[in-house]
Protein backbone atom coordinates (compact mmCIF):
# COMPACT_ATOMS: atom_id res chain seq x y z
CA UNK A 1 0.00 0.00 0.00
CA UNK A 2 2.69 2.44 0.82
CA UNK A 3 4.22 1.72 -2.98
CA UNK A 4 0.68 2.57 -4.60
CA UNK A 5 0.40 5.75 -2.33
CA UNK A 6 4.17 6.74 -2.74
CA UNK A 7 3.27 6.21 -6.80
CA UNK A 8 0.47 8.60 -6.59
CA UNK A 9 2.08 11.15 -5.08
CA UNK A 10 4.53 11.10 -7.58
CA UNK A 11 2.16 10.94 -10.42
CA UNK A 12 0.15 14.25 -8.46
CA UNK A 13 3.67 15.90 -8.62
CA UNK A 14 4.08 15.17 -12.24
CA UNK A 15 0.47 16.13 -13.51
CA UNK A 16 1.18 19.95 -14.36
CA UNK A 17 4.45 18.75 -15.93
CA UNK A 18 2.33 16.76 -17.99
CA UNK A 19 -0.31 18.53 -18.73
CA UNK A 20 2.13 21.76 -19.79
CA UNK A 21 3.90 19.23 -22.04
CA UNK A 22 1.26 16.77 -23.97
CA UNK A 23 1.33 16.86 -27.20
CA UNK A 24 4.47 18.31 -27.56
CA UNK A 25 7.67 16.55 -28.89
CA UNK A 26 11.10 15.54 -26.61
CA UNK A 27 14.20 14.96 -28.11
CA UNK A 28 16.58 12.46 -26.24
CA UNK A 29 19.93 11.17 -26.02
CA UNK A 30 20.37 7.82 -24.45
CA UNK A 31 23.70 6.37 -23.87
CA UNK A 32 26.12 5.84 -21.25
CA UNK A 33 26.14 3.60 -18.47
CA UNK A 34 22.19 3.79 -18.79
CA UNK A 35 22.76 1.71 -22.00
CA UNK A 36 26.00 -0.11 -21.02
CA UNK A 37 24.53 -1.35 -17.70
CA UNK A 38 24.60 -5.17 -17.16
CA UNK A 39 21.44 -4.78 -14.60
CA UNK A 40 18.31 -5.08 -16.49
CA UNK A 41 16.51 -2.91 -14.35
CA UNK A 42 18.79 0.23 -15.35
CA UNK A 43 18.50 -0.50 -19.07
CA UNK A 44 14.57 -1.32 -18.87
CA UNK A 45 14.18 1.87 -16.64
CA UNK A 46 14.76 4.29 -19.42
CA UNK A 47 12.70 2.39 -21.96
CA UNK A 48 9.89 2.34 -18.68
CA UNK A 49 10.00 6.59 -18.92
CA UNK A 50 9.55 6.83 -22.53
CA UNK A 51 6.76 4.21 -22.62
CA UNK A 52 5.83 6.88 -19.74
CA UNK A 53 6.21 9.55 -21.77
CA UNK A 54 4.03 8.16 -24.70
CA UNK A 55 1.31 7.24 -21.91
CA UNK A 56 0.97 10.83 -21.36
CA UNK A 57 0.54 12.26 -24.66
CA UNK A 58 4.33 13.27 -25.21
CA UNK A 59 6.56 13.00 -27.86
CA UNK A 60 9.66 11.03 -27.80
CA UNK A 61 12.23 11.10 -30.39
CA UNK A 62 15.52 8.90 -29.45
CA UNK A 63 19.16 9.25 -30.68
CA UNK A 64 21.03 6.43 -28.86
CA UNK A 65 25.05 5.85 -28.28
CA UNK A 66 26.96 2.42 -28.10
CA UNK A 67 30.46 3.35 -28.16
CA UNK A 68 31.02 0.88 -25.85
CA UNK A 69 29.08 -2.29 -27.78
CA UNK A 70 31.61 -0.90 -31.24
CA UNK A 71 34.42 -1.20 -29.21
CA UNK A 72 33.81 -5.05 -27.97
CA UNK A 73 32.49 -5.48 -31.19
CA UNK A 74 36.01 -4.47 -33.14
CA UNK A 75 37.85 -6.28 -30.14
CA UNK A 76 36.22 -9.47 -31.17
CA UNK A 77 36.38 -9.14 -35.47
CA UNK A 78 39.92 -8.22 -34.51
CA UNK A 79 39.35 -4.51 -36.15
CA UNK A 80 41.98 -2.16 -34.15
CA UNK A 81 40.96 0.94 -32.52
CA UNK A 82 42.73 3.61 -32.75
CA UNK A 83 42.00 7.20 -31.14
CA UNK A 84 43.28 10.82 -32.60
CA UNK A 85 42.45 13.23 -30.05
CA UNK A 86 39.53 11.45 -28.02
CA UNK A 87 38.23 10.84 -31.37
CA UNK A 88 37.72 6.84 -32.72
CA UNK A 89 39.30 6.71 -36.01
CA UNK A 90 36.84 4.99 -38.07
CA UNK A 91 37.99 2.94 -41.61
CA UNK A 92 36.29 1.50 -44.08
CA UNK A 93 36.54 -1.83 -42.26
CA UNK A 94 36.27 -0.59 -39.21
CA UNK A 95 32.77 1.30 -40.40
CA UNK A 96 31.43 -1.46 -41.41
CA UNK A 97 31.37 -2.76 -38.07
CA UNK A 98 29.81 0.60 -36.44
CA UNK A 99 26.50 0.20 -38.48
CA UNK A 100 26.22 -3.23 -37.44
CA UNK A 101 26.47 -3.05 -34.25
CA UNK A 102 24.70 0.46 -33.92
CA UNK A 103 21.67 -0.23 -36.29
CA UNK A 104 20.94 -4.05 -36.44
CA UNK A 105 22.04 -4.73 -32.82
CA UNK A 106 22.06 -1.73 -30.21
CA UNK A 107 19.10 -0.25 -32.13
CA UNK A 108 16.66 -3.11 -32.37
CA UNK A 109 17.09 -3.98 -29.11
CA UNK A 110 16.31 -0.95 -27.25
CA UNK A 111 12.96 -0.40 -29.62
CA UNK A 112 12.37 -4.35 -28.60
CA UNK A 113 12.28 -2.97 -24.81
CA UNK A 114 10.01 -0.19 -25.40
CA UNK A 115 7.60 -2.60 -27.57
CA UNK A 116 7.76 -4.96 -24.65
CA UNK A 117 6.57 -2.64 -22.28
CA UNK A 118 3.73 -1.31 -23.94
CA UNK A 119 5.43 1.38 -26.24
CA UNK A 120 5.00 1.92 -29.73
CA UNK A 121 8.81 2.20 -31.08
CA UNK A 122 10.17 2.11 -34.60
CA UNK A 123 13.94 2.07 -35.37
CA UNK A 124 16.27 3.62 -38.12
CA UNK A 125 19.01 3.17 -39.00
CA UNK A 126 20.82 7.18 -38.63
CA UNK A 127 22.06 6.72 -42.42
CA UNK A 128 18.76 6.95 -43.73
CA UNK A 129 18.00 10.46 -41.14
CA UNK A 130 21.35 12.08 -40.80
CA UNK A 131 23.30 13.57 -43.69
CA UNK A 132 26.84 14.66 -42.61
CA UNK A 133 30.31 15.92 -43.95
CA UNK A 134 33.53 14.70 -42.90
CA UNK A 135 34.42 16.02 -39.29
CA UNK A 136 37.91 16.78 -38.43
CA UNK A 137 39.08 18.02 -35.47
CA UNK A 138 41.89 20.73 -34.64
CA UNK A 139 45.43 19.34 -33.52
CA UNK A 140 47.36 21.40 -30.86
CA UNK A 141 48.38 23.47 -34.15
CA UNK A 142 45.54 24.01 -35.63
CA UNK A 143 45.66 21.53 -37.92
CA UNK A 144 43.18 19.09 -38.96
CA UNK A 145 43.13 15.70 -38.15
CA UNK A 146 42.02 13.10 -40.21
CA UNK A 147 40.13 10.72 -37.92
CA UNK A 148 38.65 8.85 -41.43
CA UNK A 149 34.73 7.67 -41.71
CA UNK A 150 33.46 10.16 -39.24
CA UNK A 151 30.66 13.02 -39.96
CA UNK A 152 29.56 15.55 -38.67
CA UNK A 153 25.73 16.02 -38.92
CA UNK A 154 24.11 18.84 -41.58
CA UNK A 155 20.94 17.61 -42.59
CA UNK A 156 18.12 15.99 -40.59
CA UNK A 157 15.46 14.21 -42.97
CA UNK A 158 12.27 14.99 -40.61
CA UNK A 159 9.92 13.04 -42.91
CA UNK A 160 9.59 9.88 -41.58
CA UNK A 161 10.33 10.91 -37.92
CA UNK A 162 7.45 13.61 -38.51
CA UNK A 163 5.04 10.41 -39.54
CA UNK A 164 5.88 8.73 -36.61
CA UNK A 165 4.80 11.26 -34.12
CA UNK A 166 1.64 11.47 -36.59
CA UNK A 167 1.33 7.38 -35.47
CA UNK A 168 2.68 8.19 -32.01
CA UNK A 169 5.42 5.95 -32.76
CA UNK A 170 8.52 6.45 -30.80
CA UNK A 171 11.68 6.82 -33.66
CA UNK A 172 14.92 5.28 -32.26
CA UNK A 173 17.80 6.17 -34.02
CA UNK A 174 21.21 5.09 -34.39
CA UNK A 175 24.44 8.03 -35.08
CA UNK A 176 25.34 7.17 -37.81
CA UNK A 177 25.03 9.25 -40.82
CA UNK A 178 25.32 9.30 -44.65
CA UNK A 179 27.90 11.40 -46.36
CA UNK A 180 27.62 13.30 -50.14
CA UNK A 181 30.01 10.47 -50.93
CA UNK A 182 27.28 8.03 -50.29
CA UNK A 183 29.66 6.46 -47.47
CA UNK A 184 28.35 5.35 -44.18
CA UNK A 185 29.67 7.99 -41.73
CA UNK A 186 30.01 6.97 -37.78
CA UNK A 187 29.05 10.56 -35.43
CA UNK A 188 28.77 11.61 -31.97
CA UNK A 189 25.32 10.86 -30.70
CA UNK A 190 25.25 14.39 -28.46
CA UNK A 191 25.63 16.07 -31.99
CA UNK A 192 23.04 14.04 -33.70
CA UNK A 193 20.41 14.73 -30.94
CA UNK A 194 20.98 18.59 -31.02
CA UNK A 195 20.53 18.56 -35.00
CA UNK A 196 17.48 16.23 -34.53
CA UNK A 197 16.85 19.61 -31.72
CA UNK A 198 17.23 21.89 -34.53
CA UNK A 199 15.22 20.09 -37.28
CA UNK A 200 12.36 18.74 -34.87
CA UNK A 201 12.09 22.20 -33.09
CA UNK A 202 11.22 19.57 -29.89
CA UNK A 203 10.49 21.36 -26.66
CA UNK A 204 13.28 19.58 -24.68
CA UNK A 205 16.39 18.11 -25.67
CA UNK A 206 17.52 15.79 -22.69
CA UNK A 207 20.99 14.56 -22.68
CA UNK A 208 20.68 10.97 -20.34
CA UNK A 209 24.58 10.55 -19.61
CA UNK A 210 27.11 9.34 -16.63
CA UNK A 211 29.79 11.50 -17.71
CA UNK A 212 30.12 14.22 -14.55
CA UNK A 213 29.93 17.74 -15.16
CA UNK A 214 27.54 17.25 -17.98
Amino acid sequence: MDQLIAKAATLLEALPYVQRFRGETFVTKYGGSFMDSDDPATRSGVARDIVFLEAVGINPVVVHGGGKAITKALAESGVETRFEQGYRVTTPESVKVVEQVLSHEVNPGIVRMINELGGKARGFSGKDIFRCVPFRPLGQAGEPIDIGLVGEVTEVNTAPLLECIEQDITPVISPTATGEDDQIYNCNADVAAGQAAVALRPKRLVYMSDVPGL
